[in-house]
Parts: structure tokens; C-alpha cells; sequence
């Protein structure tokens, strides 16, 4: 499979006048400024744009903005760009504003199915109104649904030719969530190339269920997965493997409990609310035999 398309005007081709798009970005970083460059030239108007915010007056999503190619935002913020100003003023552009949390899980909620959340974020002012409301807990929360988008483009550090990403930092911002709430997804990378997750397995605990009965010399990672592995356990996997870093972590597969083993290069360590190292990273996933086993549908982007 290779996913690779050779320009971004061709990546946009099929994006038709009067559609929704998501972009993700925070401020000027993690835009996917050649994508938007792309949709300038090719000129489609009455675009609805979901976003965190429009750009500068020059920079991002402004540029859309400037050639009167948006009809409609829906943002958190509206700052620092003074056509944006103009144009609302003027009733030349329809502005849906939200908090900034609530324009993340209305998002998030588009690409996981959810019908709606009620949330106190807005409650009881201008936002609010024509929204049903609730008193939860002794609190008003306010009805907010779900966002969807014809297309969502972004911007990522890494790509292979399927698709999955990797995202830098804190380019990362909205831009998993629009991967999955949007219909289709157009990416421009820093980096391309060959898929990156066959070097990782992943293999089910159930085979596997004590990792101190295993030869693990020929690894250099390794997780232990869906429960916590007793920490005198990890300290004597650590002294007899010293090349080899084990760490705790919570998670599971919809598959069956899951072991991790990679190479140092690739994953990086994270500390989980507790503190505890968490490691966070793609993989392939394997049975017993080794054999491959599918992880999610045909063109579906895995992120982290």
C-alpha cells in the first residue's frame, strides 16, 4: 500500500466549493502551510473552516481568509489577525466561537461517534443560547454536539506509506482527533518514508504470560501491557537484561492483553499522571506464529 501522492495540488484536487474543512495548528505552529497553499491556488470558495483558530493576517489560514475563500469559522480564538476583524464586522463572515476545550471534544466527539456531551464550558452566557442545558450535579451544563469535516488537513513530523503519523511535540495540538472525525485526511510531512511500524511486534500476553520465562536477549525494549508487572519482577528483568529498558504501563487491546518489544529509537518516554515512564508508540501487531494480525480498516490513520 502507498499512500504517497506527488504534490499537495493534487492532494486537493477533489476538495469541491462549499466544503468543511479541518485544520489543524495552534497559533502558526503545526499548520499545514503547503496544503493550505495548495487550496489557495486551486480557488474554492464558501468553505466552512474548523479550527483552532484563522491564522494571522498573513500567515495560516489567513491566507484562505484574505482571498475571500471562507464563508464560515468555527474557532477558539480570533485574535491577531485583522482581516478576520474586517470581515466580521462587515457580516461578510459567519463566526461560531467555542471554548477552547469544547472545540476539542466536539471534534473528538465527531470522530468517535458520539451524539453529544453536556459540559459547563459556556454555560448560562451568549454561547449558550437556542442550546439545551441541564443541571448536572448542581451545575448548569450546556448541550454541545458533535463536529465533522469533509476533509482535514494537517501537518506531521513523520509519514510512512500507509499513512500512519508521528507528531512533534506540541505540533501535535487537534490534528489526531481531525484525523478521525474527518472523511478524509490530506497530510504533508517533514518526514516520508517506508513503513515504520514493522519493526515493533507486539504479542499477546496470553502465549506469553510470565516475560521471566522468556529469552529476551535479542530485545532491547520491552512492555508489559494491560496490567502491572511487580516491580521485583522489573528489577530483576533489569539487572539480568541491562541493554534492555522495561517500564510499567496501563493499556490494552481490543485484540487480547499485548507485550511490547522495540528499539530505542523508536518510542519515546512520556510520564503518565502518576509519574510512572509510559511508552507510547506504534506497532504491528502478531500472533502466536508470528503471523500479522489487521489493526483497524483500509485507510484508517493511526496517530499518536
Amino acid at each position: 500500500m502507498n499512500k504517497i501522492i506527488a504534490s499537495a495540488d493534487e492532494a486537493v484536487r477533489d476538495i469541491p466549493e462549499g466544503a468543511t474543512l479541518m485544520s489543524g495548528g495552534f497559533g502558526l505552529c503545526g499548520n499545514p502551510e503547503n496544503l493550505i497553499a495548495a487550496i489557495h491556488r486551486k480557488g474554492i470558495k464558501g468553505l466552512t473552516i474548523i479550527s483552532n483558530n484563522c491564522g494571522t493576517t498573513e500567515l495560516g489560514l489567513g491566507v484562505l481568509l484574505n482571498a475571500k475563500q471562507v464563508k464560515k469559522i468555527v474557532a477558539s480564538y480570533v485574535g491577531e489577525n485583522k482581516e478576520f476583524e474586517r470581515q466580521f464586522i462587515s457580516k461578510e463572515l459567519e463566526v461560531e466561537l467555542n471554548p477552547h476545550g469544547t472545540l476539542a471534544e466536539r471534534i473528538r466527539a465527531g470522530g468517535c461517534g458520539i451524539g453529544g456531551f453536556f459540559t459547563p464550558s459556556g454555560a448560562g452566557t451568549e454561547l449558550a443560547k437556542g442550546k439545551e442545558t441541564r443541571m448536572i450535579d448542581g451545575r448548569l451544563h450546556v448541550l454541545e454536539t458533535p463536529l465533522k469535516a469533509d476533509f482535514t488537513i494537517v501537518r506531521a513530523w513523520k509519514a510512512d506509506t500507509w499513512g500512519n503519523l508521528v507528531f512533534n511535540k506540541t505540533a501535535r495540538n487537534f490534528s489526531p482527533m481531525m484525523c478521525m472525525a474527518g472523511r478524509v485526511t490530506l497530510v504533508e510531512a517533514e518526514h516520508i518514508g517506508s513503513l515504520f511500524l514493522a519493526p515493533t511486534v507486539w504479542v499477546p500476553l496470553s502465549n506469553h504470560p510470565d516475560l521471566e520465562t522468556r529469552d529476551l536477549s535479542s530485545l532491547r525494549k520491552a512492555q508489559y501491557g494491560a496490567s502491572i508487572m511487580p516491580v521485583t519482577v522489573l528489577q530483576r528483568l533489569r539487572s539480568r537484561y541491562p541493554g534492555i529498558g522495561f517500564y510499567n504501563c496501563f493499556g490494552q487491546s481490543e485484540i487480547a492483553p499485548l507485550a511490547c518489544v522495540l528499539r530505542p529509537e523508536e518510542h519515546e518516554d512520556r510520564p503518565d499522571s502518576a509519574g510512572r515512564p509510559v511508552l507510547f508508540v506504534e506497532a504491528r501487531v502478531v500472533d502466536a506464529a508470528g503471523n500479522d494480525v489487521p489493526v483497524g480498516e483500509s485507510g484508517e490513520i493511526i496517530y499518536r
